[in-house]
């Protein structure tokens, strides 16, 4: 008998990936078309989950799908809603934000993952949704990401190492914001690494410092110029530029970058800097 109920379940399958595909080649007339969604509706209903997933495959990108079905496999479990919630546009806005608030995990991240995402459902995911929905967003280079809602990320997963360096890499960002968030987030990752290891003073402050130039190199690498001198000015006042900063923009031989910082440090022009840095050529310095 299990046999037998399996060979039907695939049964079942085949034919709702039959209609379903004929259905989204958009060529069947009025009449055919009807029955077809009435047929649809039917197998969105199916006690099978295969025969369901299977569906929403089949019609995750179809412009034509009906908002009604397109909501029905939304709802229904995880396997069977991520494709209609990564790429139908037959959901709306109201429709995400609402499955936004309910609160799973997996959901919130298939939405995150969306082409072309609009502003209010960036910022429902950014305000309600759980982290790896979070960084996934943050991470969809398609979704605009506004400098407040930046913001709210890092205050919301403070002690996140994966959300700050989502927030590091955007390109969208100015980059004294995301330098700014990098600075105050790494004060939640210090708290982290003292909460959950047992670890030697000197090397979690070595750590964090490790992990805080890492994430700044992201913003400040997109900034040039007189912009890149003002970021590093003010990161030069909160005592930022550290020699481990230094070292590294060194060794990764940003030269841009390791001019700009010599002279904010040493309380000089770019001019004066270069001077100092090349009075031998610049041939001196592995960059």
């Amino acid at each position: 008998m299990a046999q037998a109920g399996t060979a039907d379940e695939a049964q079942r399958q085949s034919l709702a990936e039959f209609v379903a595909n004929s259905f989204a080649r958009n060529d069947l007339s009025d009449d055919e078309n009807r029955i077809a969604v009435e047929i649809l509706h039917r197998f969105a209903r199916d006690t099978s989950e295969r025969v369901r997933t299977a569906l929403a495959h089949c019609l995750a990108h179809t412009p034509i799908l009906p908002t009604d079905l397109a909501q029905k496999l939304a709802y229904d479990v995880v396997h069977v809603a991520e494709p209609i919630l990564m790429h139908s546009l037959s959901l709306t806005d109201a429709d995400l934000i609402a499955i936004i608030c309910m609160d799973d995990g997996q959901k919130q991240t298939a939405i995150a993952k969306r082409s072309d995402l609009s502003r209010s459902v960036v910022h429902s995911l950014i305000e309600r949704a759980q982290e790896p929905a979070v960084e996934a967003v943050l991470d969809n280079k398609s979704a605009r990401i506004e400098g407040d809602d930046a913001r709210l990320a890092a205050r919301r997963f403070s002690k996140s190492t994966a959300v700050l360096a989502a927030i590091a890499k955007r390109h969208d960002l100015p980059a004294d914001l995301a330098a700014d968030i990098v600075l105050h987030a790494s004060a939640g990752i210090r708290a982290l690494i003292e909460d959950q290891l047992d670890l030697p003073t000197p090397f979690i402050e070595n750590l964090v410092l490790r992990v805080r130039d890492e994430a700044l190199r992201g913003p400040l690498g997109s900034a040039v110029g007189n912009h890149l001198l003002v970021i590093l000015r003010r990161l030069h006042d909160r005592q930022q530029i550290t020699d481990s900063l230094v070292l590294r923009i060194t060794l990764l031989g940003d030269k841009d970058m390791l001019e700009a910082a010599i002279a904010v440090r040493a309380g000089m022009g770019l001019v004066a800097a270069r001077l100092q840095l090349y009075h031998r050529g610049p041939r001196l310095l592995p960059i």
